[in-house]
């Protein structure tokens, strides 16, 4: 039964892919990579959600697809309303913060990890 949710968040994850690469890593797009596959993945979860919303199943089968939607709702709403009431929650505004701190180690999208990368390990 726990199945369903992963796959929500699957298949969520592969549509979410191309609009994160192209809004954050435009250079590094491509559209095999960050569409096709991902594409070809969320068409591959088609049938497994047809055969958990088959009607017919026994009792807690039958309900826990359209309780498993009803969650993905509800934190869709809660997490428009936090954005919205509070635009620092906003996840690229939240990134670009931490990745900017001054007390954060340089991450792979600083102009610092080349730098970092390329220094000696101290032994």
């Amino acid at each position: 039964m726990g199945t369903i949710v992963i796959l929500f968040v699957y298949f969520l994850t592969t549509l979410s892919l191309p609009v994160f690469m192209w809004r954050r890593h435009q250079k590094s797009f491509s559209v095999l990579r960050h569409v096709a596959i991902p594409v070809l993945g969320a068409t591959a979860l088609i049938v497994p959600f047809i055969e958990l919303f088959k009607p017919g199943q026994p009792a807690p089968y039958a309900e826990f697809p359209y309780t498993a939607l009803a969650i993905l709702a509800a934190a869709t709403v809660i997490a428009w309303v936090t954005v919205h009431r509070h635009p620092s929650t906003h996840a690229f505004d939240l990134a670009d913060t931490i990745a900017l701190s001054s007390d954060c180690p340089p991450t792979w999208r600083s102009t610092e990890w080349k730098a970092a990368a390329s220094r000696p390990v101290p032994a």
